[in-house]
């Protein structure tokens, strides 16, 4: 978790605007919007992040239980996306498909077409899945969550301390845009993405042990040189 508390982020963004009284209504939205910013997006301004950054702490699972006949369950309220979905019962990965395909299934609202789980979608607040349940299933579902607006004043981030300054670097680019400093806020911008670029790579690490990060590169299997 981060380090800065709620109260603390307010009174650096409220420093770092220059101390402007007429903003202290504003600041803990725009802190609140900074944080959804930077776990939520994959894109800012010149800077193309590679792949979404995927905060592990944002990472998480919930259980439930089909109904014999029904063809959805809900989703958590704070799930951003579904990542997967794990039926415990029958101990096997659902497999993704698209609504399109789901919709054109024409048995998919037939209670005598029911069957095991196979597949998923979602559409909306819930996952419909196919064939429709036949019994009472354990399904795990594993998905992103939106991380929770700090509120109370020693509130801090679901995610990593080293994200506390991003977050109210971009909060302060944030402010400057709406209170009309454009010039400041350039200032602002270039000095965050260069702060942003140097971390992007932090989480990728994590990946070293996997098997294809191993292999020998193409280029030196053929017997290439780098020049």
């Amino acid at each position: 978790m981060g380090t800065y508390t709620y109260s603390t982020f307010q009174s650096n963004l409220t420093f770092e605007l220059h101390k402007r009284d007429d903003i202290s209504a504003y600041v803990g939205n725009w802190i609140n919007a900074a944080y959804l910013d930077l776990t939520t997006r994959d894109r800012f301004w010149d800077l193309k992040v590679p792949q979404p950054i995927v905060f592990p702490e944002l990472c998480t699972s919930s259980a439930s239980t089909t109904t014999d006949g029904r063809a959805y369950i809900s989703l958590p309220t704070d799930c951003l996306y579904p990542i997967t979905i794990h039926d415990a019962t029958s101990d096997k990965r659902l497999h993704n498909m698209t609504w399109r395909a789901y919709i054109e299934k024409t048995d998919r609202a037939d209670t005598t077409a029911e069957s095991q789980l196979d597949k998923w979608v979602r559409y909306g607040g819930y996952i419909y899945l196919y064939p429709t349940p036949d019994a009472s299933y354990s399904l795990t579902t594993y998905y992103y969550k939106r991380p929770a607006l700090l509120s109370a004043s020693g509130d801090v981030t679901a995610i990593g301390e080293e994200w506390d300054e991003p977050i109210l670097k971009l909060a302060v680019w944030q402010g400057l845009m709406r209170l009309k400093d454009y010039e400041k806020a350039a200032l602002e911008k270039a000095e965050w993405v260069a702060m942003l670029a140097g971390k992007l790579g932090a989480y990728k690490k994590q990946e070293l042990d996997r098997e294809e990060f191993l292999k020998p590169d193409y280029a030196y299997l053929q017997g290439f040189e780098y020049r």
